[in-house]
């Protein structure tokens, strides 16, 4: 499967996260495929809202849970306002499974994170 999320929100009108999962949620989790693509260029959270980008959750998740394998680029990206996790969270394995994971995250901006769980960048 390829994916591309691209180019959503914009400074002034931003993405707005949600409660749980991330503002943006890329999750491989079961089977056999061959997933690769890109979460580039978004504008997650206002930096004056408190909890925007997601209340209790990550600004951009990538993970894979399968057999299979992932391939994912994470660049670009402005994330502010998220709450509990890392602004961007990037996760492989699953007790049992043979999964890969294959990332590159460069040039993303975070900031405004809320409370004490908040962190930077995680895997």
């Amino acid at each position: 499967m390829n994916f591309n999320i691209s180019n959503n929100g914009s400074p002034g009108v931003p993405l707005v996260g949600a409660v749980l999962g991330g503002a943006i949620n890329v999750n491989q989790g079961n089977g056999n495929g061959v997933w690769q693509g890109q979460v580039s260029n978004n504008f997650i959270g206002n930096a004056a809202v408190p909890n925007s980008g997601c209340a209790f959750c990550s600004g951009i998740r990538v993970e894979n849970h399968s057999n299979g394998s992932m391939t994912a680029i994470v660049g670009g990206n402005v994330i502010k306002q998220w709450n509990r996790g890392p602004a961007i969270n990037t996760q492989s394995g699953e007790v049992g499974n043979a999964d890969s994971f294959n990332g590159t995250i460069t040039n993303n901006t975070a900031s405004n994170p809320r409370g004490e769980r908040a962190a930077w960048f995680g895997s």
